[in-house]
């Protein structure tokens, strides 16, 4: 959510700013790339599809327990090494101290702070690996949807708004591991500048309870949604789109999917 009160030189403002320009960026890319997909397929076993049809609904899984474990550690990996990046190129200590509050912080990060939740599909409809994974070997169910792009924006935006973090936005999978740093890079140095500025002028506990914890805040929520967001190129024929919720820890219940923001387009099964 936005400062309460308003001045355009504040810290608080500024974080604010680069939050908000920062995620209105990232949603527009995914908005833009969605626009050219025409179907997008969930792959599921013959159990998956029947509790699907019953509640017309999907249920989100949580990022940790999917088929390959090593996603978690690929994007905070990553992190991590564009952090050593910053504090190795940055002249202020204020900014070395903020890079190491976020290396300490992020290991537990996804157990701590958000609990991620993701429901999977993929722009191909009959690609041999997803039936492997996630159709049964080939005995489950593709299940085609048209993603209704105006609506997926639309409840982007308002849940944007509202401050929610138990919300689910439909993302693009990012394999390009430049663009990824590029990402994270932005993320930070929108960051550190302010610390940049104002670590030197504040006085320490000023700084730390103003400047310092809000900006941890903001790098969390930031995180939380583009990490999910990255995977290997390794895994680049998948073309995998996602649905991703970041819920804050204290929240218990699971996010469910609705079909509602979707049209059906068809089901398929595996041939023998």
């Amino acid at each position: 959510m936005p400062p309460l009160s308003y001045n355009p030189k504040a810290p608080d403002v500024l974080l604010y700013e680069h939050y908000d320009g920062f995620r209105r960026q990232f949603v527009q890319r995914h908005h833009k790339s969605i626009s050219s997909v025409a179907a997008l397929f969930h792959y599921t076993t013959v159990e998956g599809m029947q509790s699907i049809l019953a509640g017309r609904s999907f249920w989100a899984t949580h990022i940790g327990y999917l088929n390959d474990s090593s996603e978690l550690e690929y994007g905070l990996t990553l992190l991590k090494e564009r952090l050593t990046v910053l504090a190795s190129v940055s002249k202020s200590e204020f900014v070395k101290v903020f890079c190491k509050i976020l290396f300490d912080r992020f290991g537990p990060f996804y157990k701590n702070f958000f609990e991620v939740y993701v429901v999977c599909f993929c722009t191909n409809g009959n690609l041999l690996s997803q039936w492997q994974g996630y159709g049964n070997g080939g005995g489950g169910y593709s299940i085609g949807l048209a993603p209704a792009s105006g609506s997926v924006e639309k409840q982007t935006e308002e849940a944007a708004q509202s401050g929610r973090q138990d919300q689910l936005h439909l993302r693009e999978v990012i394999y390009d591991r430049e663009e990824q740093e590029r990402l994270i890079d932005a993320m930070l140095s929108g960051v550190a500048s302010v610390i940049e500025t104002f670590g030197p002028v504040m006085h320490p506990e000023a700084f730390r309870a103003e400047v310092l914890e809000d900006a941890v805040q903001r790098v969390d929520m930031m995180l939380a949604n583009i990490l999910p967001c990255f995977k290997s190129d390794v895994f680049s024929e998948e073309r995998e789109w996602r649905y991703i919720g970041a819920i804050k820890s204290e929240v218990q219940h699971l996010p469910r999917v609705r079909c509602a923001h979707a049209k059906k387009k068809n089901v398929s099964t595996a041939s023998a």
